[in-house]
C-alpha cells in the first residue's frame, strides 16, 4: 500500500488504493474456488471407509494446506479492503461513490475463516484432514 500522509491524501488517490485492494481481494477469491469443494471430497472418501492410496494422502493434505493458505491470502486482503474503506468513509463522510458503495457491498459478507492468526489453524486443519484419511486406511471407527 502507497504510504499517505493523513492531512494530504486526496479522495481520488485513496478510491485507487481501494480499487487496487479490491483487484487483489478478487483474485485471492478466484484462488480460493479452485479449492472449495475440498473438504466435502475429504469427508465422502472418510465416509466410504474404503482404503486411500498414500500417494491420495499426501495430495490432499498439500492441497489442504495450499487452500488454507490462499484463504489467509483472501482474509488478509479482505481486510486491507476494509480499512482502506474505512478510511474513506472517515475522511470523507461526505463523498459517497458508486465505488465506494460497491466496495461496502464487497465486503459485507467477510470469509468465514477469523481475522485472527491463521497458522496454528492451518496446522490443525491439516493434521485433522490427514488423521481421518489415515484412521480410513486402518478401518477404525471415524468420531461422531
Amino acid at each position: 500500500m502507497t504510504e499517505y500522509s493523513p492531512q494530504r491524501i486526496t479522495p481520488e488517490e485513496l478510491i485507487e488504493e481501494m480499487k487496487t485492494a479490491v483487484g487483489e481481494y478478487i483474485a485471492a477469491s478466484e484462488e480460493n474456488g479452485v479449492y472449495g469443494d475440498l473438504s466435502e471430497q475429504i469427508m465422502d472418501i472418510a465416509k466410504s471407509r474404503t482404503r486411500v492410496p498414500q500417494k491420495t494422502i499426501e495430495i490432499i493434505a498439500e492441497n489442504t494446506f495450499t487452500w488454507l493458505e490462499k484463504r489467509m491470502k483472501l482474509r488478509e486482503a479482505h481486510k486491507k479492503t476494509e480499512i482502506l474503506l474505512r478510511l474513506y468513509e472517515r475522511r470523507f463522510p461526505d463523498l459517497p461513490t458508486s465505488a465506494t458503495r460497491e466496495i461496502a457491498k464487497l465486503i459485507e459478507n467477510p470469509d468465514s475463516i477469523e481475522a485472527t492468526d491463521l497458522n496454528p489453524v492451518l496446522k490443525i486443519f491439516s493434521e485433522n484432514y490427514i488423521g481421518i484419511l489415515k484412521r480410513v486406511n486402518s478401518f477404525k471407527p471415524l468420531p461422531e
